[in-house]
This record gives C-alpha cells, sequence and structure tokens, in this order.
C-alpha cells in the first residue's frame, strides 16, 4: 500500500457510518467505523439479532427474522453461570459467521479492534444475562 492509499482508507474509516444499533429492547449509539458490507452502512440505525447476531436496516426485516431464528444463546459451550449470568466460549471455526458478526460489533466500540475474516484460530468468550427465553448478550 502507498502512503496514498493509507491516507484515504484513515480517512475513509474515521467517520461512523451507522449512528446507532438495535438489539432486543435496547438502542444504543455507536462510538467507531465498522466495515459492515455496502448497503449496511450510512445508516440511522442497525437492527441486530440478540441471539444470532445476524443484522438488518430495518425493523421488519428483523422481526421477519426472529419468527424463524432458532437459537437462544450464542452458540458455542457455557463454560461458567452464576445466578442470571452466563459466559459461553464460541469457537470461531465451528461458527464463523456469528464470530465475524460479534467482530462486526465489537468494532463499533474498539477504536483499535483489527477485523480479520478468518475466524478460525480464535475463541470468543461472550457474556450473556439469562432470563425465560434464552440468554441475552451483554
Amino acid at each position: 500500500m502507498t502512503e496514498n492509499d493509507i491516507a484515504n482508507h484513515e480517512k475513509a474509516t474515521k467517520l461512523k457510518t451507522i449512528d446507532q444499533i438495535r438489539m432486543g429492547n435496547y438502542t444504543c449509539s455507536t462510538w467507531y467505523y465498522s466495515p459492515y458490507p455496502k448497503g449496511y452502512d450510512k445508516i440511522d440505525t442497525l437492527y441486530i439479532c440478540e441471539f444470532c447476531l445476524t443484522f438488518f436496516v430495518t425493523m421488519n426485516e428483523l422481526e421477519r427474522h426472529n419468527k424463524h431464528c432458532l437459537l437462544t444463546h450464542p452458540p458455542g459451550d457455557e463454560i461458567y453461570r452464576h445466578e442470571k449470568n452466563s459466559m459461553f466460549e464460541v469457537d470461531g471455526a465451528r461458527n464463523p459467521i456469528y464470530c465475524e458478526n460479534l467482530c462486526y460489533l465489537s468494532k463499533l466500540f474498539l477504536d483499535h479492534k483489527n477485523l480479520l475474516f478468518d475466524t478460525t484460530p480464535f475463541l470468543f468468550y461472550v457474556l450473556t444475562e439469562n432470563y425465560e427465553h434464552g440468554a441475552h448478550i451483554v
């Protein structure tokens, strides 16, 4: 990469392109840019399934998805539970789409997070709060 390419990349990634996310009952303002695919950038609100982390442009799309989403917790092994909280270990090799979506999501809040699209060598740890209808990501 040339210095000009690096400067253009830094300029393009300085501005956040998603103002807020909606997961479950919560809406949260984002802090940083995340390289979501085209069509999911330059929007006010990104709607995210709180169980599988699939993302949508409209609430209607998310509601349709929720009728068919089978997950009620992260797709990994529950390795710890205390009262209403659980920790899940998610293997990037066994659940690459979930882990890629988790990386996109985390990049919205971590300025210096690197995004690697090969999640296979990594284990991800997800904290949840448990309710009668599922384990919701914290």
